[in-house]
């Protein structure tokens, strides 16, 4: 690693998940795996109690060994380590809804790894805490016909957790 007052470089992560599941090349098996190797990567980074703050598509680099993280958040918005990594499995789950490119079975599949993995305590937690906040989404639905991308990935992000359930 290379290291400046203004800069560092890290190795080559790969090219973004975001990237590869946008490609129309992509084959449902490769979406498949990308997903299932982000979920574990995720899963893994949970379980050394990290997290990221901001765990998009876009932020993780896919090689043949797996995912690795680039772009970590700085700014930590609570002390609560169970709620920083229910904010980053949001995000995850949010970024999905935002590709457009990912449906619902495939998201069901990359969270049923994730709690595999070793996130089931996790998810339990982040939809304790999505089922708490469920009276914004009933709010935010009457925004639906105005919609835009993130509010709709917002809404859907509601829907999955709330059907996915325990």
């Amino acid at each position: 690693m290379l290291v400046a007052e203004t800069y560092f470089v890290i190795e080559d992560v790969g090219q973004s998940v975001k990237r590869y599941l946008n490609e129309p090349t992509t084959t449902p098996e490769f979406a498949k795996r990308l997903l299932s190797d982000a979920a574990t990567a995720l899963a893994q980074l949970h379980q050394q109690d990290l997290f990221h703050g901001r765990p998009a598509i876009r932020d993780m680099g896919w090689k043949e060994d797996g995912v690795r993280f680039i772009d970590f958040e700085s700014q930590v918005f609570s002390k609560n380590l169970q709620l920083q990594k229910a904010r980053d499995l949001l995000f995850y789950i949010h970024s999905l809804y935002v590709s457009e490119k990912v449906s619902d079975q495939q998201i069901a599949e990359s969270i049923s790894v994730y709690r595999q993995q070793g996130g089931e305590q996790q998810w339990q937690y982040t939809y304790q805490l999505v089922n708490k906040w469920r009276w914004l989404y009933a709010g935010l639905c009457l925004f639906r016909c105005i919609a835009r991308t993130d509010l709709i990935a917002l809404l859907n992000l509601f829907r999955f957790v709330l059907a996915y359930g325990k």
